[in-house]
């Protein structure tokens, strides 16, 4: 709608945009923007993109304690990406619906939080992961210090973390992010470390995540003080899968609660995993 106030014409008429600009009448014409038309594909394509980045998010927030701040500029959008890719193998075709087996997340495996000081790098011992029935079992094997664990040359002792948490895909829940810390002292003239295990409870249906961290300590005159930043912090995902049987949501809704756009659900019960 234009209107005229006596000198000039101001507004839109038609497709014409009608304005004055130092005492001239100006003309210029209306800008259409082209229609796109939406398939049901491309609708799909965008909610399992929107739904995998949500869903990255909550993996990262569940490891904030240890990954803060200190990744690469490209983390977040690395690991969107590895999420999106399991989404999409999973996506059953002409549903809103994923068919989720124990493998579905593997490829998370091995993911870098920080690949400025990746945890592959100055950790070289291979930890190995257990599942059976509810339970799973992480085993740090004897190390020796001075060849399977890198210290930065200031550094005195450091904590090997493991970090835990689950996810309910149906139902959209995921429980409190559990720890387990080892001290290990850099003890030169005794480098040998002593096999650990470690033991972290399941609920069969849900999706488990792992991961492995090394904070690393220097000793000085107040006492013990982390030397991990933003250009030096490894975290790594040691395990990524979903757990064999069938989901008791009773226990799960009992969690925190996600806030999906849209709630994942497997198609059927996840079949076993094999250890």
């Amino acid at each position: 709608m234009a209107r005229y106030d006596g000198k000039f014409i101001r507004g839109v008429v038609g497709k014409g945009i009608f304005r004055e600009l130092n005492g001239q009448q100006i003309v210029q014409g209306k800008t259409e923007k082209p229609k796109i038309n939406r398939t049901k594909a491309t609708i799909k394509a965008a909610s399992i993109f929107g739904l995998s980045s949500n869903f990255s998010s909550y993996i990262r927030d569940n490891f904030s304690a240890v990954i803060r701040d200190r990744y690469d500029t490209h983390m977040c959008t690395r690991l969107s990406s590895e999420v999106l890719q399991c989404f999409r193998a999973a996506a059953i075709p002409n549903s809103e619906l994923f068919d989720f087996t124990p493998t579905s997340f593997n490829r998370l495996i091995g993911f870098e939080f920080n690949l400025k000081s990746q945890l592959r790098d100055i950790f070289f011992a291979q930890p190995m992961v257990h599942i059976h029935e509810n339970q799973m079992q992480v085993v740090i094997p004897e190390m020796n210090l001075n060849e399977d664990l890198k210290f930065p040359r200031r550094a005195k002792k450091c904590k090997l973390v493991l970090g835990h948490v689950q996810f309910d895909l149906t139902n959209g829940y995921f429980n409190e992010t559990e720890y387990a810390i080892l001290d290990i002292n850099n003890d030169k003239d005794n480098p040998v470390f002593p096999v650990h295990s470690t033991i972290f409870d399941l609920q069969p249906g849900c999706y488990s995540v792992l991961t492995i961290t090394v904070q690393f300590i220097e000793t000085i005159f107040i006492g013990d003080n982390f030397i991990n930043d933003k250009s030096f912090n490894p975290v790594a995902i040691l395990s990524s899968h979903i757990i064999e049987g069938q989901l008791d949501k009773s226990v799960t809704e009992k969690w925190h609660k996600m806030n999906f756009k849209n709630y994942l659900a497997p198609q059927l019960p996840p079949p076993g995993l094999s250890t």
